[in-house]
């Protein structure tokens, strides 16, 4: 299992060209804080990276990992292995 590489002070939002080749991999996190907005890897394939767009509430939760070291999925709360 890959660790996931997380933009934390992007000024832009991702493309398509930032992807496995940039450390990216399902999973893992962009924030974009000039436009305050998030976003999740949902496949990083070579030059066609797809990112969704997360609401605040998910934003608010990716933060905190950052900051904490915990990834929140399924209203769970779980340590991230490393």
């Amino acid at each position: 299992m890959k660790n996931n590489f997380n933009a934390t002070g992007a000024t832009a939002t991702p493309t398509g060209t930032n992807d496995s080749t940039d450390g990216y991999d399902i999973g893992s996190t962009w924030i974009d804080t000039a436009n305050q907005q998030s976003f999740v890897c949902v496949d990083s394939t070579l030059s066609n990276a797809v990112w969704n767009f997360q609401s605040t509430r998910q934003l608010i939760c990716a933060i905190q990992g950052v900051i904490t070291g915990y990834t929140y999925r399924s209203k769970q709360k779980t340590k991230d292995a490393n």
